[in-house]
């Protein structure tokens, strides 16, 4: 059997180290990692960026594969006009100038890690690949703006594609919203969050890097976008409670109305962190699983538990 060659964009981060880690381990892959910049460079990875000219890129991508296309300009609270251009710049502009490339040279298939954002800020009822997208922020419009490019693209050329739109993807390393949920934890802070009742879809890493294993080169996955989750919801106090179990911490959480919660966050500034953090947002992921029989294998709460004890053992967490 060739041997197929797969590029992961965003190798520094997260997911994209995640990534290259995991395809590294079959026989049949040849995985090259990629990066924005020259100080992040690693044996075995290259540097691409959108300062590059299309020409420049589709040499770099010559003979590959596969693309997997994590990299990314990360959702950051309150952002301004010009995060707003670098999230157009980084998350639009240069999906379509990598793909345009991959296209030009053969590339078989693009996997795009796109965001749920694009679906809005919460839900109360379960989104799924037929909802209107509504996205209400800069980091939401840039990456549906990447889904449309691709949609354009795959319309006419050979080039496969396929899209994930993802919830919060977490693991050991977490970073954003659940890294701060972590340090709050390990400081022992009393959490007025008792009293929320909502739900949210996430996706647990391992989950993640299964389903980019089975998307990667199933016949059913060409030119389909999909939502993913581990299929399990959870309430915040739930995570909460996972997280300082791993910690071997107590979750010190205490009952308040969410209406005066909502409020304070309001009057403070920070609308956004408690829409995130006590609303609902639910996914549902039956497509992905009936057409290409994927299941989740990791359940949430364990998972968030090896979180908890990864942050332990990383910082130190005296009880």
């Amino acid at each position: 059997m060739a041997v197929k060659r797969v590029l992961v964009t965003g190798a520094a981060g997260f997911i994209g180290r995640a990534l290259v880690s995991e395809l590294a381990k079959h026989q049949d892959y040849s995985v090259t990692g990629t990066v924005r910049a020259q100080s992040q460079l690693m044996p075995g990875y290259v540097v691409l960026n959108d300062t590059l000219a299309e020409a420049q890129m589709a040499a770099e991508l010559a003979g590959v594969d596969y693309i997997i296309h994590a990299a990314a300009k990360a959702h950051v609270l309150d952002a301004d006009n010009q995060q707003a251009a670098l999230f157009n710049q980084i998350n639009a502009e240069f999906t379509h100038l990598l793909a345009r490339a991959a296209a030009s040279v053969g590339v078989k298939r693009f996997v795009f890690l796109s965001s749920i954002a694009v679906n809005g800020p919460n839900a109360e009822q379960p989104l799924c690949e037929f909802d209107t997208p509504r996205p209400h922020s800069a980091y939401g419009r840039s990456k549906y703006r990447a889904e449309q490019y691709l949609h354009s693209l795959s319309a006419g050329l050979p080039m496969e594609t396929t899209i994930l739109r993802l919830p919060l993807v977490y693991g050991p390393g977490v970073k954003g919203n659940l890294d701060r949920l972590l340090r709050l934890i390990a400081r022992g802070l009393p959490l007025p969050l008792a009293s929320v009742n909502n739900q949210r879809s996430m996706l647990g890493l391992e989950n993640l890097l299964g389903a980019i294993d089975v998307v990667l080169t199933h016949p059913g996955a060409a030119n389909e976008m999909f939502m993913l989750c581990d299929g399990k919801d959870l309430s915040t106090p739930e995570v909460i409670r996972a997280l300082a179990h791993g910690m071997q911490q107590p979750a010190r959480l205490f009952p308040c109305p969410p209406r005066l919660l909502a409020g304070a966050c309001r009057l403070t500034g920070r609308a956004e962190q408690f829409d995130k953090l006590c609303g609902s947002l639910t996914v549902d992921a039956s497509k992905f699983s009936r057409l290409l029989g994927w299941q989740a294998k990791c359940e949430p709460t364990c998972a968030l538990a090896e979180v908890g004890r990864h942050f332990r053992a990383a910082i130190g967490v005296s009880r």
